[in-house]
């Protein structure tokens, strides 16, 4: 049988765990770096322990395609390893604004963003952010993918 105390104290630990529920594996404190949630579907971009930027993106759909035969977005620690201005080519198609995160080719760019993973393993934000949200991040910035 539950007592009025044990109720109390179930309930807070719920309402605790839906309000880290996007944290989860980040630590309590984020400081620069962007931070993905991948089941979310959003970005989240800091600097100096404060929100900048959050987006709704598109990732990997994990179907292999015609052009590539692993889509999933890779989970992990990461880092930008390298940065292009304006539009890229590459063997999956135009990336607006990329920063590369690991050296097989996926990074974070400006194009399409749907409520459902469709890319090739790139993360997607809007392309009206693309080009600020690069500017922003330097080689180097920390990314993180859950």
């Amino acid at each position: 049988m539950l007592t009025i105390g044990r109720i109390r104290a179930l309930a807070l630990l719920a309402v605790l765990a839906f309000a880290t529920a996007g944290t989860i594996g980040w630590g309590a404190k984020r400081r620069n770096g962007i931070y993905v949630n991948l089941k979310q579907h959003r970005l989240y971009e800091y600097h100096h322990g404060k929100l900048k930027g959050r987006f709704r993106i598109s990732s990997g759909t994990g179907r292999p395609s015609r052009k590539a035969k692993n889509t999933r977005t890779p989970r992990g620690n990461f880092h930008v390893l390298r940065k292009k201005p304006g539009w890229v080519k590459s063997p999956l198609g135009k990336l607006y604004y990329p920063l590369y995160f690991d050296r097989g080719g996926d990074a974070i760019h400006g194009g399409g963003v749907t409520r459902a993973r469709s890319s090739h393993g790139c993360i997607h934000i809007p392309l009206k952010s693309a080009k600020a949200f690069y500017k922003r991040n330097p080689v180097g910035t920390r990314v993180y993918i859950r």
